[in-house]
């Protein structure tokens, strides 16, 4: 009777101060899904993940993308690349995690040549994290903070909203952010703040970013105005009309 007490207040101890919640899921080609979300260790503190379930649904594998005490990371969406190689989008809400993703998820130079390499001046605003997980390694292979900037230089709040691959190569992501997004062309720790939120620092957009497949160069950046994988194709093709239209005319 003891010994099933113990195992049952054990299972107790277990689920109460470890608690999962899934918030995303893909399935690959093989009928094999990626999950992420959080663990909410103990009495706050939250610890985001990815894990592999077979065809069964039982998990093969479950990788921490964060666990420093000091921050709390989620897992917010997910996504695959032609290689089905997950492309995953994450928040953090601390300067702490810079460390502590390197040196507990990632390969060393995972973040080199990133848009933005860490966190930034400052803590305790939720900001995203997009990152390239290989299956085989459950690591993160490459990877780039996302966050807005205060005319300060402090870091300002980007929630994660959505991530999706499109088949050009390009990464599009979706975020919620306060003043002042980062605008087209910033790259590698160069920030260009966005012109449009530049004089209401009190309020947030949604804000939608394609990303290069290295991640490190935001090609476009809208506020309150939707991108989608064809949107630069379409760009592209009414530059293309306009130029064989004046050629015709002028020519």
């Amino acid at each position: 009777m003891n010994k099933v007490w113990t195992v049952a207040w054990t299972l107790y101890l277990t689920l109460s101060l470890s608690a999962a919640t899934d918030l995303k899921n893909i399935v690959d080609s093989n009928g094999h899904t990626y999950w992420v979300g959080y663990d909410k260790i103990g009495s706050g503190n939250e610890d985001c993940y990815i894990r592999y379930l077979n065809t069964l649904g039982v998990q093969q594998w479950k990788v921490y993308l964060e666990t420093s005490t000091q921050v709390n990371c989620r897992g917010v969406w997910i996504d695959l690349d032609p290689q089905e190689k997950p492309i995953v989008l994450f928040s953090v809400d601390g300067h702490d995690s810079t460390n502590d993703i390197t040196d507990h998820s990632t390969i060393s130079d995972a973040f080199s040549n990133a848009i933005f390499s860490e966190y930034g001046r400052g803590n305790g605003v939720t900001i995203s994290v997009l990152a390239e997980i290989d299956p085989v390694s459950k690591m993160i292979v490459k990877g780039t903070y996302l966050r807005a900037e205060k005319e300060n230089g402090d870091v300002n709040t980007m929630k994660p909203i959505k991530v999706e691959y499109c088949k050009s190569g390009d990464i599009l992501v979706q975020v919620e952010s306060a003043s002042s997004p980062p605008a087209a062309g910033s790259s590698s720790n160069s920030f260009i703040p966005n012109s449009e939120t530049i004089s209401q620092p009190s309020k947030t957009w949604d804000t939608y970013l394609r990303i290069s497949r290295s991640l490190d160069k935001i090609l476009d950046s809208q506020v309150n105005k939707k991108l989608t994988c064809s949107s630069h194709r379409i760009r592209l093709l009414i530059c293309i009309l306009f130029i064989f239209l004046i050629l015709l005319i002028f020519g």
